[in-house]
């Protein structure tokens, strides 16, 4: 019932104590944001713990800058998480390192 009342933004506070009434609204208002980054929080544990094989060929993968494919060679990280935190990986060369590796 509290959900649909907060649906309608004109409609006042029906008797319930008011830190209430304000506490639900605010969840209401911001479920969907809470509820985008909780899936963030979750793929980002997903990937850092994502392992990279000590074999994993960087040069296979097409589009990984030259840059980022010299760092990984050198570096060989063991895991997505400790390849995203090298200085000069890109966000999108994480990316294509997670499509290779499923």
């Amino acid at each position: 019932i509290l959900a649909q009342l907060l649906k309608n933004p004109d409609v006042a506070n029906p008797g319930y104590p008011e830190e209430e009434w304000n506490e639900a609204k605010i969840e209401f208002k911001y479920k969907y944001y809470i509820e985008k980054q909780d899936k963030r929080v979750e793929k980002m544990h997903r990937m850092e713990n994502t392992r990279i094989p000590d074999s994993f060929d960087y040069s296979s993968v097409v589009s990984l800058s030259a840059e980022s494919r010299t760092k990984l060679e050198k570096i060989r990280p063991l895991t997505l998480g400790q390849a995203s935190r090298i200085s000069g990986i890109r966000v999108s060369d994480i990316m294509l390192l997670m499509v290779y590796l499923k």
